[in-house]
């Protein structure tokens, strides 16, 4: 982990963590020449020990815009870590809070994909969310994220 001032701590596994906020994220740049296309479970095993993307908010959808084209040239769909929950027949995050922010495409309405195929991607240029689909679509942006880790955490841990 390396120290952010305050007593937070992103993780230092030899992968670049951006802080924002209270929590850390990793953006996967790939190899440069390679074309980059991940399905759903593909972009969930490029996070070990952290979850795909969740946005809570509208400056949490503005940092990820903000913050992409310094990892990626031009527009990327960055899997969110979204999943239809069937006890209250709902999106949920993978850290099973509920999907409170939204920031659906104007027009988009709910899918034609059954509700336990369906996935959610965030263009990296505009910040608007598309229902996709977790089975077929392959998109070309991975985000990692995690909370930031507080001294006292990493000393209980460590023992």
């Amino acid at each position: 982990y390396f120290f952010l001032g305050g007593g937070s701590y992103c993780p230092s596994d030899g992968r670049t963590w951006v802080p924002f906020k209270d929590r850390c994220y990793h953006f996967v740049h790939g190899e440069e020449d390679k074309l980059k296309v991940y399905n759903f479970e593909s972009a969930k095993s490029l996070c070990p020990h952290s979850e795909l993307l969740s946005i809570q908010s509208a400056e949490e959808n503005d940092f990820v815009v903000k913050y992409s084209p310094e990892v990626w040239k031009g527009e990327v769909n960055v899997w969110l870590g979204m999943y239809y929950d069937t006890n209250s027949e709902g999106m949920m995050w993978f850290d099973e809070e509920p999907v409170k922010f939204t920031n659906w495409e104007p027009g988009s309405s709910p899918s034609d994909f059954v509700p336990m195929e369906t996935c959610v991607a965030v263009h990296s240029d505009t910040g608007k969310w598309e229902r996709v689909s977790c089975l077929d679509d392959l998109e070309n942006g991975v985000v990692c994220e995690t909370a930031q880790s507080t001294a006292s955490h990493l000393l209980r841990t460590r023992r």
